[in-house]
């Protein structure tokens, strides 16, 4: 449960010092990778759960 939040958290404080620091290269490539680490970690979390149901639709 600790993952979901704290995985892709470095990636956006990071991001925005970033834009704050008007480093916009660095900004995107940062916010780019962290979008796709947290679609990641959702497509991954979707995944498992689908699996998982119709594991348990089918036991029935």
């Amino acid at each position: 449960a600790a993952l979901i939040p704290m995985a892709p958290g470095g990636g956006v404080y990071f991001t925005m010092l970033h834009l704050i620091q008007n480093r916009y290269q660095e900004f995107m490539l940062k916010g780019m990778e962290t979008s796709i680490i947290a679609g990641s970690m959702a497509l991954g979390i979707i995944l498992v759960t689908t699996c998982f149901r119709i594991f348990h639709i089918t036991k029935k």
